[in-house]
């Protein structure tokens, strides 16, 4: 039957060593397999591990840490305990998910411990903005009354360049050059996901 992990954790603290002897109750370690071996999955995605142990005693209580517990079945054909746990993936950043199991040798006084540990890493994966661009120039003359040219009005557009090589268009810009002006200097304010990017950018006429 199960009891809580506190328990099993409380057990393991007072035990270093693969066997030792406590008011004649003889600990002894036994190997815990965890799967899959693959342990990098991506924010909002889901992973199932699972647990298999020896089965080595009348009773068991097993525990998971950093995921949330399934189920734990005794596999009759393998002779295994096989428990299930399911990780989620919230935030980028690295994992470390523990299984712990005990088993009580019915009348005999040997018990049977074992922990194994995954650490699974979350990748940040989400596109990020990479830059701004201003292209698709249009460039009108601006002239005085005695047909000198005094300056430009130029009209373009502003994308945004994102990490997975995709760009979406973000903004029409006016910008008025004097005549003796090649290039400008702007500020371009993009709003993506809740905050502010600011990028300045080189437009050419």
């Amino acid at each position: 039957m199960k009891k809580i992990l506190a328990t099993l954790v409380i057990i393991m603290a007072m035990l270093n060593l693969s066997t030792s002897v406590m008011a004649g109750t003889l600990f002894k370690e036994v190997e815990v397999t965890l799967s899959p071996a693959d342990t990098v999955i991506e924010v909002g995605e889901t992973m199932v591990l699972t647990a298999s142990t020896q089965k080595k005693g009348s009773s068991y209580f097993d525990g998971w840490e950093g995921a949330v517990e399934g189920d734990t079945i005794l596999d009759n054909a393998t002779g295994n305990y096989i428990s299930s746990a399911v990780f989620t993936a919230v935030q980028p950043g690295t994992y470390t998910i523990t299984y712990s199991i005990g088993m009580d040798a019915g009348n005999n006084t040997d018990k049977f411990i074992g922990t194994a540990t995954q650490v699974v890493t979350v990748a940040d994966t989400a596109p990020v903005i990479t830059g701004v661009e201003v292209r698709n120039l249009t460039v009108d003359e601006v002239r005085d009354a005695n047909d000198r040219i005094i300056g430009y009005n130029v009209f373009g557009k502003a994308y945004i360049l994102w990490s997975d090589s995709t760009e979406v268009e973000y903004a029409v810009i006016y910008l008025y050059f004097n005549a003796d002006e090649v290039s400008k200097d702007i500020d371009i304010t993009v709003d993506a996901d809740g905050q502010s990017y600011t990028y300045t950018v080189t437009v050419v006429r």
